[in-house]
């Protein structure tokens, strides 16, 4: 029995005065059960969706800055990274993760 069935049981079939025998039946009732986050596996997740955006889906071309050094070397001052992007996919995880396992979050 989950917290909301067990609430529904209370309000709808006890009594409102409860004696201490009964609050402790209806503690019992409940599910010791609680839905576990694997860490290492929500990890792993996000890792695989990460590693398989591209280098367009990521870098803003467009942002690149270039010099050219003493010996006629160009060099790579800055490049701008799509942080959203990344924020997304790593979201977007998270989120399918905790449907897939029902664990209730803020998106619920």
């Amino acid at each position: 029995m989950n917290k909301k069935e067990l609430i529904n049981e209370i309000t709808e079939h006890f009594p409102s005065v409860y004696t201490k025998d009964d609050v402790v039946k209806l503690i019992n009732l409940l599910d010791d059960t609680q839905q576990k986050i694997d860490v290492e596996e929500l990890k792993r997740r996000i890792r695989n969706k990460i590693e398989r955006l591209s280098s367009e889906d990521v870098v803003d071309y467009s942002s690149v800055e270039l010099s050219m050094n003493y010996d006629n070397r160009v060099e790579l001052e800055s490049i701008e990274v799509q942080s959203d992007t990344i924020m997304d996919e790593i979201e977007e995880t998270i989120d399918e993760y905790f449907d897939e396992k029902e664990i209730v979050h803020d998106g619920e």
